[in-house]
């Protein structure tokens, strides 16, 4: 039997987190912060390419699927 493979899409837009204490395993980038920073302050242009956010738990459950091909 062929194995699963991993959804590249998904591979391209989430990560999953080594270690996670309480919370979501799962982080992914949020949206509308890739292009315009002339216009923007210092401290804001940090916050808008600061790693993403975390996943709600049902949410969560679907990309680890997907991630691990099954």
């Amino acid at each position: 039997m062929p194995k699963m493979k991993t959804h590249s899409g998904a591979a391209k837009r989430f990560r999953v987190r080594k270690k996670a204490k309480k919370g979501s395993k799962v982080k992914c980038r949020s949206s509308n912060r890739g292009h315009n920073f002339g216009a923007e302050n210092r401290s804001t242009k940090r916050r808008r390419k600061s790693p993403g956010k975390s996943l709600a738990p049902a949410d969560e459950k679907k990309i680890l699927i997907v991630l691990n091909g099954g």
